[in-house]
């Protein structure tokens, strides 16, 4: 906007310089050719000769024409200086100008470095503060998982744990053929806390085999819905048939097994579930009859019950 209005200052002040020149020079030269025609219309006589102070009159035009020289110089020199002047203002306004916008830009400059530099700080203390927000999570994922374990551990420690007795060893046992007998084993509650809802489910079989059978089904047997913790041990029968006789065996090497199965279940103080399974075995080496009936006898069995397993849950309290 600055060079607009000077470029129409500087065209102003041109285009009016040049009009009074040339007014001024017309009037100049109107007078000169007036001078002439006088001049050259006057004539002398003999009598009456025409004396013409040619010095004077050259003097006096000169004059004339110096003065009008002189002032249109003048006035030619007070345009110029009035011009070079509006020029100067006109550059030293514009100069100015541009010292300014360059000052403007200097200073936009530096408040964007600034901006800038705030903007990066801030960015650094928020990747900070990220960071350290990260190692907080770690820290209380990390004191989460040590309380859990701690927790576990705690009711490890304080819970129930329900154990199978095995049943006591013997060398001879009286039973009475085509008869429920059965074999005693005990749970015992070694935890600091009782054990509540305590359900067994038992099954007993005698077979030619050592492997112990699957048990696919187990019988519900009867026992208190709670064990103590510190209580003497709690006894359960499991049944099983002798029919012996009815296998046709040798009854001096019968090669027959009495094969127990049992599971108990239980809750905690915690009320988390449980369970403990058992299983034994015990081979029958000889048998003799005590009557002549056949009814009753005796078996004889070398090293009596035993433990025997087909998973990982048998005989383990848990």
């Amino acid at each position: 906007m600055l060079k607009s209005l000077a470029l129409a200052v500087l065209f102003l002040a041109v285009t009016t310089l040049h009009a009074a020149h040339v007014n001024n020079q017309a009037k100049v030269n109107g007078g000169d050719s007036g001078a002439h025609e006088a001049q050259s219309e006057a004539r002398g006589t003999d009598q009456s000769p025409l004396v013409v102070n040619t010095h004077t009159i050259q003097s006096d035009k000169e004059s004339a024409e110096d003065a009008a020289k002189v002032a249109e110089q003048k006035h030619f020199d007070t345009w110029t200086v009035g011009l070079t002047s509006a020029i100067a203002v006109i550059a030293f306004f514009q100069l100015g100008g541009i010292l300014l916008q360059v000052w403007v830009y200097l200073k936009q400059t530096s408040l964007m470095k600034e901006t800038l530099g705030a903007i990066e700080t801030q960015a650094r203390h928020m990747e900070t503060q990220n960071s350290t927000l990260k190692d907080s999570v770690r820290v209380a994922e990390l004191s989460a998982i040590a309380a859990k374990a701690q927790i576990e551990m705690m009711k490890q420690q304080k819970r129930a744990h329900l154990s199978v007795k095995e049943p006591e060893p013997f060398l001879a046992l009286d039973l009475s053929w085509m008869d429920f007998n059965f074999g005693k084993v005990e749970i015992e509650n070694f935890g600091e806390s009782h054990a509540f809802n305590v359900k067994v489910r038992t099954k007993a079989e005698i077979t030619t085999s050592e492997t112990p059978p699957e048990f696919a089904e187990l019988n519900d047997t009867t026992i208190p819905g709670v064990i103590r913790a510190g209580e003497s041990p709690t006894p359960i029968n499991v049944w099983y048939l002798t029919d012996w006789e009815e296998r046709k065996v040798d009854l001096a090497k019968p090669n027959l097994f009495i094969h127990m199965r049992g599971i108990v279940e239980y809750t905690d103080v915690f009320t988390d579930k449980h369970s403990t399974g058992f299983r034994y075995s015990m081979e029958i080496n000889k048998i003799t009859l005590s009557d002549a009936s056949g009814e009753v006898g005796k078996i004889t069995s070398t090293f009596g019950w035993k433990r025997t397993s087909r998973g990982p849950f048998d005989n383990r309290a848990t």
